[in-house]
């Protein structure tokens, strides 16, 4: 059996912004299996397994200052040991680096994307480094800005666009695969500019799960 740890944020997570908890203010979770990572586990069959680590606002490598362990470099080792031997390590994190706290550029996100691969590029217990997949996360539109939570993306539809050649190059730079999550057809919903429909989990779900096939040559 295979496995494979999809490493992401809310947009892993699978944060449904048409149902918000009115308590909390937070929104409820898509069910696994509508989940990108559920859907390629459907597909992929029991010869995979499909390990969900995704965290809301978590980063690459960057330290939330209202939220804690949103830090994905922090975690990310002690993730990899934990599901030890990983056969595919999926990569999904960015959206979050281009919030205007962390004033990060698209370059400075690529470069600590960067120290996440390198991180996952060694042996942990139990089996060889993992193959790595590094997917471009969607864009965002520049209507995020004015949204929701436009308090926290000013300027990040722009920074998402520069992302994505910058990763197609950090992946060809370290040899890792790379998949443009914009080439599948999934797209940021409407609601609040930052966060997939189920609709486009499942989209998503199929292209990865055609793209690990290709990977292990099946």
């Amino acid at each position: 059996m295979k496995k494979i740890l999809c490493f992401g944020d809310s947009n892993t997570w699978g944060w449904d912004a048409d149902n918000i908890d009115k308590e909390t203010g937070l929104a409820n979770r898509f069910p696994f299996e509508e989940t990108w990572p559920g859907v390629m586990q459907g597909i992929l069959g029991t010869n995979f397994r499909v390990i969900e680590d995704a965290l809301n606002g978590r980063t690459t490598s960057f330290d939330d200052p209202l939220l804690p362990n949103r830090n994905g470099l922090k975690i990310l080792p002690l993730s990899l040991e934990c599901h030890a031997p990983i056969d595919l390590l999926i990569l999904m994190l960015g959206g979050n680096d281009t919030k205007a706290v962390y004033n990060a550029s698209a370059g400075l996100i690529t470069d600590a994307m960067d120290l996440l691969i390198q991180a996952a590029s060694v042996r942990y217990a139990g089996g060889k480094p993992p193959k790595i997949l590094l997917l471009c996360p969607a864009v965002m539109e520049e209507a995020v800005s004015t949204a929701v939570y436009g308090y926290e993306f000013a300027g990040a539809a722009k920074k998402s666009i520069e992302l994505v050649p910058l990763y197609r190059e950090l992946a060809r730079k370290r040899g890792c695969y790379v998949l443009d999550v914009n080439e599948t057809g999934a797209k940021i919903g409407k609601t609040d500019y930052v966060h997939m429909k189920a609709e486009d989990h499942s989209k998503l779900g199929r292209a990865v799960a055609e793209k690990v096939k290709q990977i292990f040559n099946l």
